[in-house]
């Protein structure tokens, strides 16, 4: 698999949902919401097995990201203010996907 290195910088209005395409070709997904946002992932697929992507979180304030399962599913992870997640598809197997946040350290 080759290094994805394409970014998508996108203001969050309201929820969002992303598309497989979007899963399969940008590396980091910069999301700046307004309020509390869910994002929900494609549908696992073979296509999207072992992709991976890192959306973060540029919220000026205390808003969440919740990226949740296709069509409003189960969480799988929260990303707060200024923190991270690494996602992984794993295709059609259960859990399809799996995200590891990276959270600020306190100073």
């Amino acid at each position: 698999m080759a290094s994805k290195q394409l970014t998508l910088t996108e203001t969050l209005s309201g929820d969002r949902v992303l598309t497989a395409a979007e899963f399969a070709n940008y590396g980091v997904i910069d999301f700046t919401p307004g309020a509390a946002r869910n994002v929900d992932l494609p549908a696992g697929s073979a296509a999207l097995a072992g992709q991976r992507i890192i959306i973060r979180n540029a919220a000026q304030t205390t808003h969440t990201i919740t990226l949740r399962l296709t069509s409003g599913g189960s969480t799988v992870a929260t990303i707060d203010q200024n923190e991270s997640a690494e996602v992984l598809c794993h295709g059609t197997v259960a859990p399809t996907f799996t995200a590891v946040v990276m959270k600020v350290g306190a100073t």
